[in-house]
């Protein structure tokens, strides 16, 4: 299934290109995601880590106010 189709059903897609060093890839990946505000582009081990944080307070705020 491809990121469309994914997309298609109402479902989020957050996508990383972390160490991605081709522009192409990267345009890939970043296409994937759901809107701009869930890719992610980290330069280093600390910013995946607070990329990751901040998806799991989106998370968290999304469950609670279900």
């Amino acid at each position: 299934m491809d990121c469309n189709n994914v997309k298609a059903e109402d479902i989020v897609v957050y996508s990383f290109a972390y160490r991605v060093d081709s522009a192409t890839q990267r345009n890939l990946i970043r296409d994937c995601a759901s809107d701009p505000e869930k890719y992610f582009d980290p330069p280093s081990n600390e910013a995946l880590v607070q990329n990751f944080q901040q998806i799991a307070d989106e998370l968290r705020r999304l469950h609670l106010s279900r």
